[in-house]
């Protein structure tokens, strides 16, 4: 009896192992095909950082920025207690506006960190971010974006973008006050 009972026991740990196996090479499998996914999803946001940012305006391609985006994107800015919420089309203009009126001439936009999630043809970022204004001196602003992506004929889009400003009161989380530097000195 004790020689079944080992017996058992021994199958049972054996197909255990073995299912460990397995289970570990699913989820190896599995974690490439994620990173695949975050990896294109992450790129289409820095790279439509980058299409936003410039040393000389006349050099911006309007077309590459609207590239990134799906034709109804809306730009959102939560501040005060209130809502602002402009087209793509929209927001262009009023960038172009600030380049021509002269206020603006310098505009590097970068991500300092972000997180992915998504499903099927639908993602989530969440993206600390930073922008210099006119000099690269000193930061002009910190936000936080949360970025809504749409795979369409297999190309990430940004759909949305909310975005809420650091300011006095709301501050970024501490753990991203150095990372900022590095990212840009990269």
């Amino acid at each position: 009896m004790k020689q079944l009972i080992a017996s058992f026991i021994i199958i049972f740990t054996l197909m255990s192992c073995n299912k460990a196996k397995v289970d570990k090479k699913l989820s190896k499998s599995d974690s490439k095909m994620i990173s695949n996914i975050e990896k294109n999803i992450n790129k289409t946001v820095i790279d439509a950082y980058k299409a936003w940012s410039f040393d000389n305006a006349d050099e911006l391609d309007f077309e590459e920025i609207r590239s990134y985006f799906t034709s109804t994107a809306t730009i959102q800015t939560a501040a005060n207690g209130e809502l602002s919420i402009v087209s793509l089309e929209e927001a262009i203009q009023g960038f172009q506006k600030s380049i021509s009126e002269g206020s603006l001439t310098l505009m590097e936009e970068f991500e300092i960190a972000g997180k992915t999630e998504y499903f099927g043809a639908i993602a989530h970022r969440i993206s600390y971010h930073a922008y210099y204004f006119n000099t690269k001196d000193s930061i002009g602003a910190r936000a936080v974006n949360t970025l809504q992506l749409v795979k369409i004929k297999g190309k990430w889009l940004i759909n949305s973008v909310l975005r809420d400003f650091e300011n006095e009161v709301l501050k970024f989380p501490k753990e991203y006050n150095d990372i900022q530097k590095k990212m840009h000195k990269n």
